[in-house]
């Protein structure tokens, strides 16, 4: 509902973007470690362990406070 509220885009429009972001992030947490998403900040993997429905991770997400953002 918040993005709907923010965004000239229909709501079934949105949900299929959202899904492709996030699966799009899925697969680069997969290809590597570390992972930097503006303006969201860098997701590194700090722990991975295999499980039967799929790997469980640990995730360390860094945010720029926003003075640093601006730079």
């Amino acid at each position: 509902d918040a993005l709907s509220e923010r965004s000239p885009m229909r709501r079934a429009d949105l949900k299929v973007m959202m899904e492709l972001v996030l699966e799009e992030t899925g697969r680069l947490l997969d290809e590597g470690d570390e992972t930097v998403l503006p303006p969201l900040g860098k997701l590194s993997v700090k722990k991975r362990v295999e499980r039967p429905g799929g790997d469980m991770l640990t995730i360390k997400l860094k945010r720029l406070t926003p003075e640093r953002a601006e730079d």
